[in-house]
Formats: C-alpha cells, sequence, structure tokens
C-alpha cells in the first residue's frame, strides 16, 4: 500500500499530514496547513529564487495544488 504525505511551509512553520487515498488528499493538505499554523518551532530553510516545475506526477491534481 502506497501513500503521499504533504509538508506544508506557513510563515516559516513546518506542518505535515499524510494520506493513502487520493480522495484523502485535500483534507491531508488542509491538516498540513493547520499544524503548520499551530506548530511551536519556526524553521529556517533555504529560499529558491524561483520555483521549480513539476515534470511529471501520477496524479496531475497534485501538480496543480495551489502553493498558497
Amino acid at each position: 500500500m502506497g501513500g503521499v504525505g504533504i509538508t506544508t511551509i506557513v510563515d516559516g512553520f513546518m506542518g505535515f499530514a499524510s494520506t493513502d487515498t487520493i480522495e484523502g488528499l485535500e483534507e491531508s493538505y488542509d491538516l498540513s496547513k493547520k499544524f503548520a499554523h499551530h506548530s511551536s518551532r519556526p524553521r529556517v530553510l533555504p529560499q529558491s529564487p524561483t520555483l521549480s516545475s513539476v515534470c511529471s506526477c501520477f496524479d496531475p491534481r497534485i501538480a496543480e495544488a495551489s502553493q498558497t
């Protein structure tokens, strides 16, 4: 069985959630953002001047997900 993990960074705080179904993808994305909002330790991450492009993905909805 496979799955997908979603890590989000919101104002320097990291959140993570995962799912093993496509139907749970949006809920996991929302949960990862909530966990980031409630995180107590900011993360200092290197900043890329440009976003990387997605070449291929098992589900195009993942590549089209909003990055906000």
